[in-house]
């Protein structure tokens, strides 16, 4: 019997990403973006220039993504005294 992480051909993704570590076992992927990054992105926003949707586009990831962001939901590692 094969090994479930490598089922024929084409690997089932989500079976892929537990046996790495990076599905629904617990373990986190790589972020897509980076501290400098979130710092730019929440700078950007304060200034009131940019819009959610705007800076989504600008850093490719979506808008509620952004929301977060800045609301401090995610990325709250990186704070407001590092900025």
């Amino acid at each position: 019997m094969e090994h479930p992480c490598h089922v024929g051909k084409y690997h089932n993704i989500y079976l892929v990403l537990a046996c790495v570590g990076q599905g629904e076992l617990g373990m986190k992927r790589a972020a897509k973006m980076t501290k400098a990054q979130i710092i730019e992105l929440r700078r950007l926003y304060a200034t009131g220039r940019h819009t959610q949707t705007l800076l989504g586009e600008h850093f490719g990831i979506d808008q509620t993504t952004v929301n977060r962001i800045v609301r401090y939901r995610s990325w709250k590692h990186v704070l407001k005294e590092e900025e």
